[in-house]
């Protein structure tokens, strides 16, 4: 018997409507900021999410840490792009 396992996440504005609140101070890990890029990436309905995402994850303004500023502004870029 195969069993389908459904996500409670299936958007991309429901994933960043989740992170919003918990991003906080000046800096999030690159790890985080990569894997939330990457799952918006697997939500992604359109082709020109998927390639926004690359560009992000291409080019992270950090090693170890991202400036909150800067992933605010890509959730939300993402999230608009999402919907159209």
């Amino acid at each position: 018997m195969t069993e389908t396992i459904v996500s409670p996440i299936a958007t991309v504005d429901q994933l960043v409507a989740d992170l919003l609140p918990s991003i906080e101070g000046e800096l999030s890990t690159a790890s985080r900021v990569v894997d939330a890029l990457l799952d918006i990436r697997n939500l992604a309905r359109t082709e020109a999410v998927r390639t926004a995402v690359d560009d992000a994850l291409a080019n992270l303004p950090g090693r170890t840490a991202i400036a909150n500023p800067w992933f605010l502004d890509q959730l939300h870029q993402l999230r608009t792009l999402d919907s159209q």
